[in-house]
């Protein structure tokens, strides 16, 4: 009993510390972006459609280097899952009205979901996610990116300037030291987040790709809880649901395609069975449900439904 509570708790601890140093490396990122002179808007977007994923990215990278490449996969699809049922569902309810979205996201960025989620899952599917997986999804994200920062709609780009602190500029060299310091910090709270992760596996006799699936997951998506929920609530509909989609998007080609090139990663038949099924589905609801443009209450409602099915099921 102590040993599960011991390990709960440095997992607890170790997962909050690596979110708050993961926001605090977005900052100095956007700050260094604007004192080299790259556009506000490449450093916005690319802040706000991928930094919300750094927490899955960084564990996943540790769970391969600590051995234990049977999490990430869990940690992907998990994620994804939770950001479409339990992310969208809570901003959706916390809307003021129905959350309203942009054309250029449902005409250009879905299909890219869509892909995203299809492309991942056939890879996956013979059991294992190989370096020309990982390539091959590392070269689809960088399409991903070169498009966000090209050819993304006028108004979702007025929408990003305003996500990102632009007038607060930093010398140099204390950013550089802020995002050396911070660097180090997520290093060491990701290895220790992954420890605390299968030490809890082990004391509740379940596999790693379940605490993937379910804890990790959960406890990783919270950066896009927080941002999706803030700008649903604050009626920027294009934002809230474009940070799901970049989240998506981001972890099925970067968050499995980086850890991948270091080793082959295993995917485990819990997650070929039952957790990618749930990620299509997942997938194919969204595209449902933003066809008309808007998502509603009720229909916020109904992701958290179908989340708790996936949790309970899982368990």
């Amino acid at each position: 009993m102590y040993e599960t509570i011991g390990y709960g708790v440095l997992f607890c601890a170790a997962l909050y510390i690596l979110i708050k140093s993961s926001d605090y490396f977005v900052e100095f990122s956007e700050k260094a972006g604007i004192l080299l002179g790259i556009p506000p808007f490449i450093v916005g977007v690319v802040i706000v459609s991928v930094g919300t994923s750094l927490p899955e990215l960084v564990s996943s990278i540790a769970a391969v280097l600590q051995g234990t490449p049977n999490i990430v996969a869990g940690n992907v699809v998990g994620s994804n899952i939770a950001n479409i049922f339990l992310v969208l569902g809570l901003a959706a309810l916390a809307s003021p009205k129905k959350i309203r979205t942009e054309h250029t996201i449902i005409n250009v960025d879905l299909p890219f979901l869509m892909g995203s989620a299809f492309l991942v899952s056939a890879m996956m599917w013979d059991g294992t996610f190989s370096r020309v997986d990982s390539a091959i999804s590392i070269l689809a994200g960088a399409v991903y990116v070169y498009y966000t920062t090209t050819v993304r709609d006028k108004e979702l780009e007025k929408e990003m300037k305003k996500e990102i602190s632009a007038g607060r500029k930093m010398k140099g060299m204390k950013t550089a030291a802020g995002l050396a310091v911070t660097s180090a910090i997520i290093y060491f709270s990701a290895k220790y987040t992954i420890t605390g992760a299968t030490g809890l596996a082990r004391t509740f006799g379940v596999g790693n790709d379940i605490i993937g699936l379910t804890a990790l997951a959960l406890g990783t998506s919270l950066p896009e809880l927080s941002v999706t929920v803030r700008a649903a609530r604050k009626g920027k509909g294009a934002l809230a649901v474009g940070n799901v989609l970049g989240s998506n998007i981001f972890n099925s080609f970067a968050v499995m395609g980086v850890p991948g090139i270091i080793t082959t990663l295993p995917v485990t038949a819990e997650i070929i069975s039952f957790a990618l099924p749930m990620m299509i589905a997942a997938t194919l609801i969204f595209f449902a449900a933003t066809q008309d443009n808007e998502v509603t209450k009720w229909e916020g409602a109904f992701l958290l439904l179908f989340y708790a099915f996936f949790i309970i099921h899982v368990f």
